[in-house]
């Protein structure tokens, strides 16, 4: 899966919004709102601001508490937990930290 992809997923998965490709040469997306109103869907697996946005949502909204981390110093971990729900969480690795947020927000919708 591309990070774009990846991108799409949280737009519709976590922000609950309608995603539509457009033809283009760059296979820009972007979401819907309204009939003909349309935003690009952010970069939330490259941009560590956009992916903030992720742990927001699910530390407000979800009561979901958040950790993440690079012990030992090569890929970053995330890990969403529910509080007083051990088995409702998610976590994930990935050398970029956005992109670990991302796919650990997903496991908790279990998405992915």
């Amino acid at each position: 899966m591309n990070d774009r992809d990846l991108d799409k997923l949280i737009a519709e998965n976590i922000f609950e919004q309608t995603v539509v490709m457009e033809r283009r040469p760059d296979g820009q997306m972007f979401i819907l709102g309204g009939l003909t109103a349309k935003q690009p869907v952010p970069y939330y697996s490259k941009s560590i601001s956009e992916a903030w946005a992720i742990v927001d949502k699910l530390k407000q909204e979800d009561q979901y508490t958040f950790t993440i981390g690079n012990g030992d110093l090569s890929d970053y971990e995330c890990i969403f937990t529910a509080y007083g729900d051990e088995i409702d969480s998610g976590s994930a690795e990935s050398d970029n930290p956005a992109k670990a947020i991302c796919l650990a927000a997903l496991k908790v919708f279990r998405v992915i």
